[in-house]
């Protein structure tokens, strides 16, 4: 199950589909909700223009999106994934009324990595269940997911997202939600250094080199050109608010 049709969400949702999930898409009104079906189905029908799957695996894959503004089919769900966005308050009462649709042992998890799980997690009559998905930005590109818990996340919980991420064909890595994250502390620190050994007068291609042989999929400087300087900045800051 996916709450929102944000630009991550229809992407795990494509992604999903092929891997043979039933997915069940829930926006908040007809329209939204119509426009985010559209992207999805002619995100599937280039994928089968292009050669990576046939007409009727096509046809298959579209099957299995099913487009809700209520709460029919959540009954079913095992995993459910919240990229809604809006005040905590309007978060509270939408999880609320989730929890009283889903199974009891169906884990939700949230993919917004600035929406505090510890926040929301004891508006939840089974907060064991509520686990953190951050997916590192540039969001597609990179293989990692990191899986943020909390003392109050279950294992099961973790299994699950776990084993989601596996499906997608990513690598996951489990870290505390209060540390901020892995991902961002050591990404911002490495790219704070990369500006400061290019004032220094380093060369770009160098810097970008090493930290290719070290292992890291992007330089610095190529991260921060992919991702754009405006999010990066916003990136940042939310780093030095994670302490």
């Amino acid at each position: 199950g996916i709450l929102g049709a944000t630009p991550l969400a229809l992407h795990l949702a494509t992604q999903a589909v092929v891997k043979g999930c039933h997915v069940v898409l829930r926006e908040k009104d007809e329209m939204t909700l119509g426009m985010a079906s559209l992207r999805l189905v002619k995100t599937l029908q280039d994928e089968a223009t292009r050669g990576a799957m046939t007409e009727e695996m096509f046809k298959s894959n579209v099957n299995r999106i099913r487009p809700t503004v209520t709460w029919k089919g959540f009954g079913e769900l095992e995993l459910v994934i919240d990229a809604t966005h809006g005040a905590i308050e309007a978060e509270q009462r939408l999880l609320r009324e989730l929890e009283a649709q889903i199974p009891d042992e169906a884990v939700i998890t949230c993919v917004r990595p600035w929406r505090a799980l510890a926040g929301w997690q004891p508006t939840l009559r089974r907060p064991e269940r509520a686990v953190g998905m951050h997916f590192p930005a540039p969001v597609g590109r990179t293989p990692l997911v990191e899986v943020l818990a909390t003392p109050a996340t279950g294992d099961q919980a973790v299994r699950c997202v776990r084993g989601f991420v596996a499906m997608l064909g990513k690598v996951s890595v489990v870290v505390q939600e209060t540390t901020g994250g892995l991902v961002l502390r050591v990404l911002c620190a490495g790219c704070d250094e990369a500006f400061r050994l290019l004032f220094e007068g380093q060369p770009p291609e160098r810097l970008e080199q090493s930290m290719q042989l070290f292992g890291m999929v992007y330089g610095p400087l190529q991260f921060m050109d992919l991702l754009g300087l405006d999010e990066f900045a916003l990136l940042h800051e939310n780093a030095e608010q994670a302490g």
